[in-house]
């Protein structure tokens, strides 16, 4: 799309049955992170460390849920959509 911006349109199940060789780490953690943000055996399983990228999106969304008026926005928007 543009330097800034790349979109992935994934089937989670399938990815799972791709050969190691076939999978993009990188897509991968993010899979991870989506499925169960929480979820920090993922990374000893991965025996890595977790990325600075997935620490920052883990803390946003830890914020963004502590705080009723954004949760509140989300809401309304989610009825909108």
């Amino acid at each position: 799309m543009t330097k800034d911006l790349e979109i992935h349109i994934i089937e989670i199940p399938k990815i799972y049955r791709l050969s190691k060789k076939e999978q993009k780490e990188e897509l991968i953690k993010w899979i991870y992170f989506f499925e169960n943000p929480e979820n920090n055996k993922v990374w000893g399983y991965m025996k890595k460390e977790e990325p600075e990228e997935i620490k920052e999106a883990r803390e946003k969304l830890r914020a963004i849920s502590e705080d009723e008026k954004m949760q509140r926005i989300v809401e309304l928007r989610q009825k909108v959509l």
